[in-house]
């Protein structure tokens, strides 16, 4: 941080300590040494010529004390600048500790998540089982019935997973309504996770203490998004792409589209990819 403040010249507080004196000094050779010596007549006429000194020493006096009173003001206001410029640093590194606490709160989180029972899971490692297994298995169960349904005359036994993921393409809408049969199932998990993941970067959004224009602003808010990104697992970011266009996601959304929080996400682990990828503006994958 620079420092604006600037000291005083200290010949200023010499000037003004002195010029008394010299009127002092002055003033006792007029009436001491002068009349002592040259009698009352010359130390009149000597009188005389001090009393414009005295005059010029009063002004100088004068001028001197309203450059110090201005002097003064200038490291009052300079001490303003100063004292705004730490508070905002204050600010900030309160910002900054609340944001890492935050995210060693999520990553808490995160690491107490755990699935029981045959498919046992814990922590990040619930994302791939909540993606790969239950989610995938919805798509799949909606898959198949649309097949069975175009085709009423075929045996559902002849149907192979692989004529599934590579038979009927779903919609938009399909996806939609079938992540929230999902989410709905594992909601005890995801709702508490992606809360707190909404919060943090609407914590990091609202923030209004970062410097500079409007781009710069966002640049540097983006830096703390992006921290927070750098945490997501694989298939927590293809979650987040589904939980985005969900009705469980309409506020976080224009956040992820703001900030970017797609960039890299594995497009082609999709379902029905680029079509998702594309229900957001192009800047959540930048």
């Amino acid at each position: 941080m620079n420092n604006t403040s600037q000291k005083k010249p200290d010949w200023f507080k010499i000037l003004i300590n002195v010029s008394p004196l010299v009127v002092l000094i002055f003033w006792g050779l007029n009436w001491y040494w002068v009349g002592e010596h040259f009698g009352t007549a010359v130390g009149g006429q000597f009188g005389d010529r001090f009393g414009a000194a005295t005059s010029l020493f009063g002004g100088l006096t004068v001028v001197l004390l309203l450059i110090t009173i201005r002097l003064q003001r200038q490291e009052i206001d300079d001490g303003k600048v100063e004292f705004k410029q730490q508070n905002r640093t204050l600010i900030h590194q309160r910002f900054e500790n609340t944001f890492f606490q935050l995210l060693k709160f999520h990553a808490d989180n995160v690491a107490s998540i755990d699935v029981v029972g045959e498919n046992e899971r814990l922590g990040r490692d619930c994302f791939r089982f909540f993606y790969d297994h239950e989610f995938k298995g919805f798509v799949t169960r909606k898959k198949r019935n649309l097949m069975i349904t175009a085709n009423p005359n075929i045996d559902p036994r002849s149907i192979s997973d692989q004529n599934v993921e590579d038979g009927i393409a779903l919609t938009i809408q399909d996806m939609k309504v079938l992540y929230g049969l999902f989410y709905e199932e594992w909601q005890s998990d995801l709702a508490h996770y992606f809360k707190t993941i909404y919060r943090i970067v609407k914590f990091i959004d609202e923030a209004n203490h970062f410097e500079g224009n409007e781009k710069q602003v966002h640049q540097q808010k983006k830096f703390y998004t992006g921290i927070l990104r750098s945490q997501f697992s694989t298939y927590e970011a293809l979650l987040i792409v589904y939980n985005g266009l969900g009705d469980h996601g309409t506020k976080m959304k224009p956040l992820i589209e703001k900030y970017g929080l797609l960039k890299g996400v594995e497009k082609s682990k999709l379902f029905v990819n680029p079509h998702e990828i594309n229900q957001y503006q192009p800047s959540a994958i930048q």
